[in-house]
């Protein structure tokens, strides 16, 4: 079997008499493997956290959600270094991750996550 792994981003603006849209197409991925995660995790404010992925030994795509009600989450590449994405909440962002294990921070608690990960065996 192929493309068992597909993104999909469609985005529209729309105000007064302007009204675009962009669809990117769709990405497809093979997936030798059958492991996922689908999890939520708390984020703390003292120090970055490592994205609770240790379930894949190796991930394909990644799908973050901040699912905190006033929190703002920042990913991270490793502990020390600044942030890569910045979330406010509800913000949802998806990418094939560089890094094998990237790291969280909120700025209050609260912090609050929602990681969909596939994991790379193909």
């Amino acid at each position: 079997m192929a493309d068992e792994f597909s993104v999909t981003i469609n985005t529209r603006f729309q105000k007064g008499t302007v009204n675009e849209s962009f669809q990117s197409g769709q990405l497809n991925f093979d997936v030798a493997g059958n492991q996922y995660i689908k999890i939520m995790q708390n984020i703390g404010t003292v120090s970055p956290e490592v994205l609770d992925t240790h379930a894949l030994p190796t991930v394909l795509f990644m799908v973050v959600k901040n699912s905190s009600a006033t929190a703002v989450i920042d990913l991270r590449e490793s502990a020390g270094a600044n942030p890569l994405i910045t979330m406010a909440p509800g913000e949802i962002c998806a990418f094939p991750p560089s890094i094998p294990i990237p790291y969280a921070l909120a700025d209050v608690a609260g912090g609050l996550i929602e990681i969909f990960a596939v994991e790379d065996t193909a």
